[in-house]
């Protein structure tokens, strides 16, 4: 179990480490930021706050995904909710979010 929490530790630093002025400051991962998308507030299409992304975000999917065995069935439901006629995964319907082109 310590394992476990101090893997989830090290992953959530090292993402902030690599994404987190990004998604600050543009919406974007350094991935996003290569296709040219970003993540936006679902009815404004305005910049949502660091806090709204990771805690309503990124940190649902952190903590489903750490659960043994099911985890990985809900990671891959909430991918594949991506192929639904909103074209949102559910960690966007949670932050109220969407991913718009910004080129």
């Amino acid at each position: 179990m310590a394992n476990t929490v101090l893997a989830f530790i090290y992953t959530g630093v090292g993402f902030l480490i690599l994404h987190g002025y990004l998604l600050a400051r543009f919406g974007q991962t350094i991935g996003k930021k290569i296709v040219g998308i970003k993540v936006v507030d679902y009815q404004s299409g305005e910049l949502i706050s660091f806090n709204r992304m990771i805690g309503l975000r990124y940190l649902p999917l952190w903590i489903v995904e750490s659960i043994p065995v099911i985890g990985g069935f809900l990671s891959l439901a909430d991918s594949l909710a991506i192929f639904g006629s909103e074209r949102r995964c559910i960690h966007d319907y949670i932050a109220n979010t969407k991913v718009v082109n910004c080129q």
